[in-house]
C-alpha cells in the first residue's frame, strides 16, 4: 500500500461498510410492521444520498481532471457514475414500491428492493475498485500530494458541518487504527477543540467497539 495521500480510501471505506450494513438490513427486514419498514427505507433514503452526494463530488473536482488528462478512463469513470444515476432513480421507485403496496405484496416489493440494492451495492464494489486501482494511481502520478490534499480541501469545504458529522460516522469505523486515528488528527488540527471534542463523543465513541475506542484515546493522546 503507498505511502501517498490517497483521496478515495477514506470515503470509499465508509460507503463499503454503509452497503453492507444496509443490505443486511433488507435483507432482514420484516415488511409487515410499519415502524420497522419506515425506519429501514428512511435509512436506505439518507445511505443513497450521501452515495449520490459523493459522485457529485468526484464530478465536481476529479473527474474533470481525470477526463483532461486521460480521457478513456475518464470516461469509462463517468459511464459508471451514469449507471450509478440510473440505479438511484430505480431504488427510489422501488422504495416508494414498498410504501404503496398492498399488504398481499409488500412482502414481495420488499424482496425486490433488497434484490436491486444488492446488485447496486455489487456494481459499485466493483466502480470504487476500479477508481482506487486506476484512477488513484494516475492521479498520484500526475500530481503531489499537497495538490491532491488541496482537491479533498475544496471537497470538504462544500459539505456543512451537520452533513459531515453523517459522513464521518461512517468513516470512522470503516477505517484501521491508524487510518482512523490519522483522520482525527487531520480533523483536530483544522477544528475548534470543542468541535473535535463533539465529533470524539457524539460520533467516534459511539461508532466504535470499546478496545478501538480506548486505542484512538491512546494513539490521540500520544499524537497531541
Amino acid at each position: 500500500m503507498s505511502d501517498r495521500f490517497d483521496i478515495y480510501s477514506p470515503i470509499h471505506k465508509g460507503l463499503r461498510l454503509a452497503s453492507a450494513r444496509m443490505l443486511e438490513r433488507l435483507g432482514r427486514a420484516d415488511w409487515s410492521d410499519p415502524a420497522e419498514r419506515q425506519n429501514i427505507l428512511a435509512e436506505l433514503r439518507h445511505h443513497l444520498s450521501l452515495a449520490r452526494e459523493h459522485l457529485e463530488h468526484e464530478d465536481a473536482e476529479l473527474h474533470v481532471i481525470i477526463r483532461e488528462h486521460a480521457p478513456e478512463l475518464g470516461q469509462a469513470l463517468d459511464h459508471e457514475h451514469h449507471d450509478h444515476q440510473i440505479a438511484f432513480t430505480r431504488l427510489e421507485a422501488l422504495i416508494q414500491d414498498v410504501e404503496i403496496a398492498p399488504e398481499y405484496r409488500r412482502a414481495h416489493a420488499g424482496h425486490a428492493l433488497y434484490l436491486a440494492f444488492s446488485i447496486h451495492f455489487a456494481e459499485d464494489l466493483l466502480h470504487m475498485a476500479n477508481e482506487e486501482q486506476q484512477a488513484m494511481p494516475f492521479l498520484q502520478r500526475h500530481f503531489p500530494d499537497e495538490e491532491l490534499m488541496a482537491i479533498d480541501g475544496r471537497i470538504v469545504a462544500t459539505i456543512p458541518p451537520e452533513r459531515m458529522m453523517e459522513y464521518l460516522r461512517i468513516m470512522i469505523p470503516a477505517a484501521t487504527p491508524q487510518g482512523r486515528t490519522a483522520l482525527l488528527r487531520a480533523i483536530r488540527d483544522g477544528a475548534p477543540p470543542e468541535v473535535f471534542a463533539g465529533i470524539l463523543e457524539g460520533v467516534a465513541r459511539p461508532a466504535l467497539e470499546p478496545r478501538e475506542w480506548h486505542l484512538l484515546s491512546q494513539d490521540l493522546a500520544l499524537a497531541a
